[in-house]
C-alpha cells in the first residue's frame, strides 16, 4: 500500500478506550525503558510499520508525555527512557543534512525531564548522533546534546536495520548504506561515544546482528543494547541467524 494513502483516524483512539486494563502488580516500581514522544507530522508520511490492520487508517496520532502519564496511570512508573524518534529536530539543520539537526530532540525532551524531576519523576534520553559523520563532528554533536540535556542524556541510538527491499522500512529510506557500522567513518565516531560514558543502542533486523557483533568485538568495553531482539523479518531466516550476537557481555 502507498504510504501516501494511509491517513490518521482520531476514532481509533475512542475505540482503544472501550478496553480499561487494571494493573497487574500496581504496587511495583516499574521503570518503562523504551518509548517515544511525538506529533503526527513527524510521521510523513507513515512508515510502513505503523500500515496494520486498520488497513488505510493509522492510530499513530501526537503523543507526548501527558499521554504517556495517563497510558501508565494507576501503575507504579518512577521512571522511564525516551528513545530518540526524529522529534523536534532543528529543520534548518536538518534540511542542510547538518550533524547537529538531532540537537533540538534533545533540547525539547530535556525541558520535559527537567520537569518530569520537579515532580518527582525520572525521565531519560536515549539521543541520536549519526556516527558516520566521524570523530570530530560526533563530538560536537555529543557534546550540544550533554549540554541540552544534562544528566538526562544516558545513551545514544542509530539505526542499523537495513535490508535491500523497497518493502521493508529500514535505514536504506533514510540513505544509510548497508553494513555502515563497518565502515571506517562510523567507527571513528563511534570510539568517541566512550568519552562521554553512554551507551549504545539500536534497533535492527535480524539478518543485521552479525554487524552489531562485529561491532562489539571491535568495542568490548562498549554497553550496548540490542533493541527489539533483532527484529525477525520471515521465521525461517530468523532461526538461521538467532544467537549471532552471543560473545560479548556489554550486549
Amino acid at each position: 500500500m502507498a504510504l501516501d494513502k494511509v491517513t490518521h483516524d482520531d476514532s481509533l483512539a475512542s475505540w482503544l478506550a472501550l478496553t480499561q486494563e487494571e494493573p497487574l502488580e500496581p504496587l511495583t516500581p516499574i521503570c518503562d525503558p523504551h518509548h517515544h514522544l511525538w506529533d503526527r507530522r513527524v510521521v510523513n508520511p507513515v512508515p510502513p510499520f505503523i500500515v496494520n490492520g486498520f488497513g488505510r487508517r493509522s492510530g499513530m496520532g501526537d503523543y507526548r508525555y501527558a499521554d504517556f502519564a495517563a497510558d501508565s496511570a494507576g501503575n507504579s512508573v518512577r521512571s522511564s527512557v525516551f528513545i530518540e524518534c526524529g522529534w523536534k529536530y532543528d529543520r534548518r539543520d536538518l534540511e542542510n543534512g547538518d550533524h547537529m539537526a538531532p540537537v533540538g530532540e534533545s533540547r525539547t525532551v530535556g525541558q520535559i525531564a527537567r520537569h518530569c524531576s520537579s515532580a518527582g519523576q525520572k525521565l531519560a534520553i536515549v539521543a541520536h548522533v549519526d556516527f558516520r559523520h566521524g570523530a570530530v563532528r560526533v563530538r560536537e554533536a555529543l557534546a550540544a546534546h550533554r549540554s541540552a540535556a544534562g544528566e538526562h542524556l544516558v545513551g545514544i541510538r542509530q539505526c542499523l536495520a537495513w535490508d535491500a527491499s523497497d518493502e521493508i522500512y529500514s535505514a536504506k529510506q533514510r540513505g544509510q548504506e548497508p553494513h555502515a557500522s563497518r565502515t571506517p567513518a562510523f567507527r571513528e565516531g563511534f570510539a568517541v561515544l566512550s568519552e562521554f560514558g553512554l551507551v549504545f543502542e539500536s534497533w535492527l533486523f535480524h539478518t543485521n546482528i552479525e554487524d552489531l557483533r562485529d561491532l562489539a568485538l571491535a568495542f568490548p568495553s562498549q554497553p550496548m543494547i540490542l533493541d527489539h531482539i533483532g527484529l525477525p523479518v520471515g521465521v525461517a531466516t530468523y532461526r538461521r541467524a538467532d544467537g549471532l550476537a552471543g560473545p560479548s557481555q556489554e550486549v
